[in-house]
Formats: structure tokens, C-alpha cells, sequence
């Protein structure tokens, strides 16, 4: 009958326009969601930064606490803030985070470069 079929169309359509609100609302959700997310990542340091992303997987691989909070306190001290990365003083510092790897003989040559490489990318995510 026409008012069933009415009534079943109008349900579909209803049934429609909820599941896009839903999907408006996990979208304005998931954009909400990234928006704190790099409003965090502009408060911390990039040492914060690294640290909440490294931690685990640096003593994983056998650095102590001691050498994990001294490259914490080195990236610190040398990335304060994203205004005043020059180029020479990420290189500078960087050569010193390699030198202190090298002379914590946890990691190979290569593992050390690859280490040095992830703070290089971290860095520049963070940056932006």
C-alpha cells in the first residue's frame, strides 16, 4: 500500500541522513582530535616530542635510563625552540647525539645512522 511504501522511504531516508551526521560527526570528531594533538606537539619541546615517541623503542634496544635522559637533556638544550633551528646547530648537535651513540657501543655504525636519521625526520614533523 502507498502509505507503507511512503513510510519505508521515509525510514530509508531517515536511516541516509543519520549515518551521514554520524559520519559529519566522526570526521569533525577525528579533526578535532588532530587539531589537540598538534596544539600539544606546538607546546613541547622537541625533546618532549622525541622522548614521548622513543622512549620505548631506545631502551628496547638496550640504552639505559641514564644514557635515554642524557640525549633528553642534549636535545633539550639544543632544540628549545622551532625559531632558532639553524641548520649548523641541528648538525652540531646531532654529531654529538652520533659521538655519544658511538661511545655507548649499544648499536652499530649503521643502527647509529639509522638512529640519527629518525631524530633528523622526528625533527622536521615536529617543526612543522
Amino acid at each position: 500500500d502507498a502509505t507503507s511504501a511512503v513510510s519505508e522511504k521515509a525510514t530509508s531516508s531517515y536511516a541516509v541522513v543519520a549515518a551521514h551526521a554520524k559520519s559529519a560527526e566522526l570526521a569533525v570528531s577525528s579533526i578535532e582530535a588532530h587539531a589537540k594533538q598538534q596544539a600539544k606537539h606546538l607546546k613541547q619541546s622537541f625533546a618532549q616530542y622525541w622522548l614521548e615517541k622513543e622512549k620505548k623503542a631506545w631502551a628496547r634496544v638496550g640504552y639505559t635510563e641514564k644514557q635515554i635522559q642524557w640525549l633528553y637533556d642534549h636535545l633539550e638544550k639544543a632544540f628549545k625552540n622551532k625559531a632558532d633551528l639553524a641548520k649548523n646547530d641541528i648538525d652540531n648537535a646531532l654529531h654529538t647525539v652520533r659521538l655519544f651513540l658511538q661511545e655507548a657501543r649499544v648499536q652499530s655504525a649503521t643502527q647509529i645512522e639509522h638512529q640519527i636519521t629518525r631524530i633528523q625526520r622526528l625533527l622536521e614533523v615536529w617543526k612543522q
